[in-house]
C-alpha cells in the first residue's frame, strides 16, 4: 500500500483476483441532461489494466493478456506511481490519417509492438487504487480519483468526457467516429453487469449481409451485399473504399460460384450468397437500400445458410 493516506473515501481492499468490466446498454438516441456525462466511443480492445508493484496484466473481455504484444504500453504503466491500481479502458490504434483504426490495432497486436503516438491506451475508470475499493464510489468521484492516479504518457492518455452529449454525438459522427457512451454521473462500477447507468448511443447501424457480388478485375472495387427476407435474396448495398484488403478478396469471391443479376449494376460480378460481411451504415431506406455504407470485416464466423439476414442487427 503507498506510504501516504489517499485523498478519496472508499474501503480497504486486497487486490482483487479478476474483476470482468461493466458493459453498456443499448440507448435509444443521444441526449444531454445533467446527471449525465458523456464519452466517445472508441473502437479498439477494451482492456481491463493491472497495476502491482511494477508488475502489468492488460486483460481483454475474454481473459486474455496482451502485456506481451504490447511491452511499451506495459512499460509505461508499470511506471506509474501506485503501488496498486486497477484501470478500465480502451486500447486504440490510428492509421496514418490520424482516425482509429481496429484493424490497424489487429496489425500491431500480431506484429507484436507499438510504433510511436500510433497506439493509446484510454483510460475512463479506475476500479481499485492503492489498497482501496474505489468501485463503490459514484462516477464522478473515480474520475477524480483516476486524475490523481493515473498519468499520461506517450501511449496512456484519459479519456475526455463532455457533459454535453449532443454536441459530443454530432462531432463523433462528423468524425466517422461509433458513437458516444452515456454514464450516469452517480453511478457505481457493477463489475460484469450490463447496466442502464451506461448507454451506448451509436452514430450508425450495423448488418451482417451476405456478398452478393463485387466489381473490379484485378482488385475487388466494390463488394455487392443483400440478405434474405422471407427466403428471397434483396440487393442491399455496393460498397466501396475497400483498400487493399479488395486484393485479399479477390481469390475468396472468384471461387465462388456466378448467380443470377439482382440489379442493373455497371461492371457487376454476381456470385452465390456465400460469404458474409459487417457493414456499417447510416439509415436503411423504405425499399431496404443502405445509406452511406462501410465495410467493416468479414464475418468468417457466420454459416451464410445458417439464418435469414435481416436487413438491420442490434449493435
Amino acid at each position: 500500500m503507498s506510504s501516504t493516506p489517499c485523498p478519496w473515501p472508499g474501503s480497504p481492499e486486497a487486490l482483487p483476483a479478476a474483476l470482468p468490466p461493466m458493459l453498456a446498454s443499448q440507448g435509444a438516441g443521444p441526449f444531454t441532461q445533467d446527471d449525465w456525462t458523456f464519452e466517445p466511443k472508441l473502437d479498439g480492445y477494451r482492456i481491463v489494466a493491472w497495476i502491482r508493484d511494477g508488475g502489468v496484466r492488460l486483460m481483454t473481455r475474454g481473459s486474455l493478456d496482451l502485456a506481451g504484444a504490447f511491452p511499451q504500453l506495459a512499460a509505461e504503466l508499470a511506471a506509474q506511481p501506485a503501488r496498486s491500481l486497477v484501470i478500465d479502458g480502451e486500447l486504440v490504434a490510428f492509421d496514418a490519417g490520424g482516425k482509429p483504426s481496429f484493424s490497424a490495432l489487429q496489425t500491431r497486436s500480431r506484429s507484436r509492438r507499438a510504433r510511436g503516438g500510433a497506439l493509446v491506451y484510454y483510460g475512463f475508470d479506475v476500479l481499485h487504487a492503492d489498497g482501496i475499493n474505489t468501485r463503490t464510489l459514484p462516477l464522478s468521484t473515480r474520475r477524480e480519483v483516476m486524475h490523481g492516479v493515473l498519468r499520461p504518457s506517450e501511449h496512456i492518455q484519459l479519456v475526455h468526457a463532455d457533459d454535453d452529449g449532443l454536441a459530443l454525438f454530432s462531432a463523433a459522427a462528423d468524425m466517422g467516429m461509433e458513437g458516444i457512451i452515456a454514464k450516469r454521473k452517480s453511478s457505481l462500477y457493477q463489475p460484469g453487469i450490463r447496466s442502464g447507468d451506461w448507454l451506448k448511443i451509436l452514430a450508425f447501424k450495423r448488418a451482417d449481409l451476405l456478398i452478393v457480388g463485387y466489381t473490379g478485375t484485378s482488385v475487388v472495387e466494390s463488394l455487392l451485399v443483400g440478405y434474405r427476407r422471407r427466403g428471397r435474396l434483396k440487393y442491399a448495398a455496393q460498397v466501396s473504399g475497400l483498400g487493399k484488403l479488395g486484393r485479399s478478396l479477390l481469390p475468396l469471391v472468384r471461387t465462388v460460384p456466378d448467380a443470377p443479376p439482382l440489379e442493373r449494376i455497371d461492371g457487376a460480378h454476381w456470385i452465390a450468397p456465400l460469404l458474409v460481411a459487417e457493414i456499417r451504415f447510416r439509415e436503411i431506406t423504405r425499399d431496404g437500400k443502405l445509406r452511406h455504407p462501410v465495410f467493416y470485416r468479414m464475418r468468417d464466423e457466420i454459416a451464410p445458410d445458417a439464418a435469414d439476414f435481416p436487413p438491420i442487427l442490434p449493435g
